[in-house]
């Protein structure tokens, strides 16, 4: 049987993995309440708390960026760490979410 907390961790990253997909292909900033939103639509039914913590954990590991006050905030993509800093993004309003590398032939 699988170890409880294994499960949780492999749980929370498909989570957290949805949730960076969803915030690529609608870059503009995200708060807790769209996120549990997200969350419900998806079939994730997470609370405030959970949405909180992913949010801080997202923005722990430098893919989001944090913006406005304790009680008002909101959290956008970081593009500087995004792509593990290869310096190349998907460009905004692709129907794909993979990633492609520049044509050198259009510098």
């Amino acid at each position: 049987m699988a170890d409880p907390d294994t499960q949780a961790k492999a749980t929370a990253r498909g989570r957290r993995g949805e949730l960076l997909e969803a915030m690529r292909r609608s870059p503009d900033r995200w708060t807790t309440s769209r996120v549990v939103a997200f969350y419900e639509a998806n079939g994730w039914g997470h609370t405030r708390h959970v949405a909180r913590q992913d949010l801080q954990h997202l923005e722990g590991k430098g893919l989001l960026v944090e913006h406005g006050l304790e009680h008002d905030r909101s959290y956008s993509l970081n593009y500087a760490k995004e792509g593990n800093g290869h310096g190349w993004q998907t460009p905004v309003g692709t129907a794909s979410p993979r990633k492609h590398r520049p044509d050198p032939r259009h510098r």
